[in-house]
């Protein structure tokens, strides 16, 4: 059976999400459920800001209220998608 990558599986995640908005807590369940090594929500919705905000001016993720990023509207997933598969090169 061929392992997946951390992406893959947030992928997978995301793809299983049918909702109009993503939400951090239901991405996390379903990371943790396929790869049960607690990744730190905190980064999931750093990793998810940096990339929908593909801005060098942006506001740093520190200094955004703690709820932010735990939504994530369709155009937003669809955007993050798309960049993550441009990083894999696919």
């Amino acid at each position: 059976m061929k392992k997946r990558s951390s992406v893959e599986i947030a992928e997978m995640g995301l793809a299983e999400q049918k909702s109009k908005f993503m939400k951090v807590n239901t991405a996390y369940k379903a990371l943790t459920s396929k790869r049960p090594c607690g990744p730190n929500k905190d980064a999931i919705r750093a990793a998810t800001y940096d990339l929908a905000k593909n801005d060098p001016w942006k506001e740093p993720f520190e200094n955004l209220p703690e709820h932010a990023f735990e939504d994530v509207a369709d155009w937003e997933r669809k955007l993050i998608q798309e960049r993550v598969r441009g990083l894999r090169g696919t």
